[in-house]
């Protein structure tokens, strides 16, 4: 079902149980299928559920997806890069491209109504993969590139698990436990951040990060992937940066161009993680 903008491809789900009746509306629905088809090449374990529509839901192993919630400013910027986010990573795929980006399989807003009381709840939710599938983490990066109000508290929640630390926590880890890498590793982490960074920018995409989880091991694997990647840059924004930085005797603005984000970005995130010294390094840059 459409309404005549290439930026509003949907189909509308509807379906019931005896308390209430739920209407799914699924966002550029065929694009996004033959898209999970490049993923999930072997298929997807499909489960028929839901109501008297009859309509199936495809779902794989606990913990697989994530379900995450959207403004409808996120999501509205999402419909509006959709179809060049899946045209990228497709290429990505059938290339083997280098990217980061953390996988979006699909976009939907879901209205649920209660038969009873005629009480209506509306979400946008977007459905990616859960980046630490099936890993043993035993702490989380959240990393913007900045160190501008990126200091979390290293405290336990209640718990037991360990915060998700930022930019600044990062920094000061480093002077006690830097996390090296192979020169393969730091070559392939590399270009995928310029690719990514670079692709967002066109598309004037900001404020992403990059969620490096650390294992639990011997060998401390490191899992990285771009996230949170729905901000563009708005006019409110532009108008915002060009007054912060015209204003003198002021620390630098908050809000900057995808741009220079994406120059940031990349160059913060290059020199985080360093090169594990081998058989074919000087001593002499040791000592």
């Amino acid at each position: 079902m459409t309404n005549g903008n290439k930026f509003a491809d949907f189909v509308d789900i509807v379906y019931a149980d005896d308390n209430w009746q739920y209407t799914v509306k699924v966002y550029f629905p065929e694009q996004f299928e033959r898209f999970r088809s490049l993923i999930f090449r072997d298929g997807e374990k499909r489960y028929p559920q839901g109501g008297k529509s009859g309509a199936v839901f495809s779902r794989t192993d606990n913990e697989r997806f994530v379900l995450k919630t959207m403004s409808r400013f996120e999501l509205d910027a999402f419909k509006h890069c959709a179809l060049k986010y899946i045209d990228y990573i497709s290429m990505a795929l059938m290339e083997r491209k280098l990217t980061a980006l953390c996988k979006i399989f699909g976009a939907f807003t879901v209205n649920a109504t209660n038969k009873k009381t005629g009480q209506s709840v509306k979400s946008d939710l977007i459905v990616m993969e859960y980046l630490f599938y099936k890993r043993d983490i035993k702490q989380i990066w959240d990393l913007k590139g900045s160190l501008r109000n990126r200091l979390a508290s290293t405290k336990n929640d209640n718990n037991g698990a360990s915060s998700v630390l930022l930019d600044e926590n990062y920094i000061q880890n480093m002077w006690r436990n830097q996390i090296y890498v192979s020169t393969h590793s730091k070559t392939a982490i590399s270009q995928a951040i310029i690719n990514d960074s670079h692709f967002l920018a066109d598309q004037g995409i900001m404020d992403y990060s990059l969620l490096a989880g650390v294992c639990r091991g011997e060998e401390d694997e490191v899992i990285i992937g771009i996230v949170d990647y729905m901000r563009t840059f708005t006019f409110d924004k532009k108008v915002e940066s060009a007054i912060k930085n015209a204003i003198p005797l002021t620390n630098s603005s908050t809000v900057i161009s995808p741009e220079l984000y994406c120059r940031r970005f990349y160059e913060a995130i290059d020199g985080y993680f360093a090169v594990a010294p081998d058989q074919w390094t000087s001593d002499s840059i040791f000592t």
